[in-house]
């Protein structure tokens, strides 16, 4: 019986998973890449080790990181040995771990055999650096190592990436079993595969640290935003918003910016401005109509509430 902690996260994370999927669900591979991509080390930096694992479960990190993440969930088949996978793209965040977890449901081992089958390598590139899956010291990614041939998880976990190009390859080393049963290929295997800050392409991040107001009318809100730049992003950004009450001014202070920067939305509830919650959308778009929203909430009313009243 699994321990109502671990089945709990895992349903928080496929519901999740779910609701940002399509409602699709997610394979015991991602379910497993997830929980090990987002652990917590735990005292001494030293895993992978035999007491703690990969670290302590962190729904935090699975669902809202505040990082750049890729998620592959068994989208592509490897056939044979010595094939190879490939994904290229850079460091979002030079200033945080950049950290990917490869996972994949093996084919059956034989009686009185090995129980691995399929071996999968990880390698990642990090600005010309080469990392192999599973080769770590002192709790983080080092080079020089071997490839990890037993174990059908891998991670990699760079400390300090720096801004730099990243190249992922997900290695066929050896296909000698059926890891997808039943689709008329007996020598196959997918995976699945997380990456925590890298991008495909230089992108930028919004962020409202003002999540919503409350305003008694006539009176000004403001709203905190923060724009980041992924992969060395450097275009301008404008900022807008949709769903503003009517009879409602607004600015943005500046109005379009490049990241990185800072900059103010003001809401200016009027005695025209309907009392309730509207929802609001910030939307930061750039020359290429590459658009990111963030969502912030306005609670209006036109009178003080009443004193409470006592109970007795």
């Amino acid at each position: 019986m699994a321990c109502p902690h671990v089945s709990g996260a895992v349903a928080l994370i496929a519901e999740w998973w779910k609701e940002n999927h399509g409602g699709a669900v997610p394979s015991p591979a991602m379910v497993k890449a997830l929980l090990v991509n987002g652990a917590d080390d735990m005292g001494a930096a030293d895993i992978p080790n035999n007491d703690e694992g990969w670290g302590r479960m962190n729904l935090d990190n699975v669902i809202d990181s505040g990082l750049a993440t890729l998620y592959h969930d068994q989208e592509h088949l490897l056939t044979a040995s010595g094939e190879t996978w490939i994904l290229p793209g850079g460091v979002a965040d030079p200033g945080q771990p950049l950290k990917i977890t490869l996972v994949w449901t093996d084919a059956p081992g034989a009686a009185g055999g090995d129980a691995w089958v399929n071996d999968l390598d990880l390698e990642v590139t990090v600005g010309g650096v080469a990392y192999k899956g599973n080769d770590f010291a002192g709790g983080w990614s080092t080079t020089g190592g071997a490839a990890d041939y037993r174990n059908n998880v891998e991670n990699v976990d760079v400390q300090r990436p720096g801004v730099a190009d990243v190249t992922v390859r997900v290695v066929a080393a050896s296909i000698g079993g059926d890891g997808v049963p039943y689709n008329g290929d007996a020598t196959d295997q997918d995976f699945s595969l997380v990456a925590t800050n890298m991008v495909l392409e230089p992108d930028f991040a919004l962020s409202a640290s003002s999540e919503s107001h409350e305003v008694c009318a006539p009176g000004i809100v403001t709203y905190d935003l923060e724009l980041d730049p992924l992969f060395g992003y450097s275009q301008q950004v404008a900022l807008g918003l949709d769903g503003a009450p009517p009879g409602t001014p607004y600015w943005f202070n500046p109005g379009v910016l490049t990241p990185p920067g800072d900059a103010e939305l003001s809401v200016a509830a009027t005695s025209s401005t309907p009392a309730g919650t509207p929802p609001m959308l910030i939307t930061a778009t750039d020359a290429d109509l590459k658009t990111h929203t963030a969502e912030v909430g306005l609670t209006v009313s036109h009178a003080p509430p009443p004193p409470p009243a006592l109970l007795l």
